[in-house]
């Protein structure tokens, strides 16, 4: 929000506040309170976007509160003379964000209090390694998964055996680079965690077929080796 005294006036002074940056899971409830002294006569407090010209949420002692925009049916707010209190029923993960509480008296005076609100949610998939079938010697081969969550994905790549267990970490990152070897041929994994829920893991098949490979079998003592594709 951006007001006309942009510091804090001696007149009006934010005493208690929330710490400056609160991680909430998506989903939660949130309760903000401020205590505030005003010298002069009250006015009311504010709630919004930092650097928004416009207020999301409104209140004054007797008035009901005003709440606009992603917040309307989400919030409630209340004040008195020295106190305010906003309430959040669930929070989203577009609620992220930067915001300003402002509390102010009927002469223009005002004080702020900045809140960086960062809501965490669970890891989901966004991109999906397709299966991979190629010629043995072609260029490599590039499985890619990425992931949105907050905080942010680790992608870490496993191959899985078959037994279905899992092997030691192979790479971590979103793009995992194979050279196309049949020693590379095989099921793997990319898995998707951020502390925060379940994870969630995909899985492709990588085929590596040789151009020309020679079979050789035993007849009567001498081998003989054919060529197949």
């Amino acid at each position: 929000m951006a007001f006309s005294s942009p510091t804090e006036s001696q007149l009006v002074n934010i005493t208690s506040q929330p710490p400056n940056a609160l991680s909430v899971l998506e989903g939660q409830p949130l309760t903000l309170e401020w205590t505030f002294i005003v010298k002069r006569t009250f006015g009311r407090v504010q709630f919004g976007f930092s650097g928004a010209d416009l207020a999301r949420i409104e209140a004054s002692p007797g008035s009901t509160s005003v709440i606009r925009g992603i917040f309307r049916g989400r919030a409630s707010a209340s004040t008195t003379e020295t106190n305010a209190t906003i309430t959040f029923s669930s929070l989203i993960r577009t609620d992220t964000a930067s915001y300003v509480f402002a509390v102010s008296d009927d002469d223009d005076g005002v004080a702020q209090a900045p809140l960086q609100l960062i809501v965490l949610y669970p890891p989901s998939l966004i991109t999906r390694a397709p299966d991979q079938v190629v010629l043995e010697g072609d260029p490599a081969i590039t499985l890619t998964c990425s992931a949105d969550g907050e905080p942010a994905p680790n992608i870490t790549w496993t191959k899985v055996f078959t037994n279905g267990s899992d092997s030691d970490v192979l790479f971590t990152g979103e793009q995992f680079i194979l050279p196309s070897n049949r020693t590379r041929d095989g099921t793997y994994r990319c898995n998707a965690s951020n502390g925060i829920g379940s994870d969630v893991n995909h899985t492709v098949n990588v085929n590596v077929n040789c151009e020309y490979c020679f079979l050789c079998v035993s007849l009567f003592q001498s081998i003989h080796c054919i060529s197949v594709v």
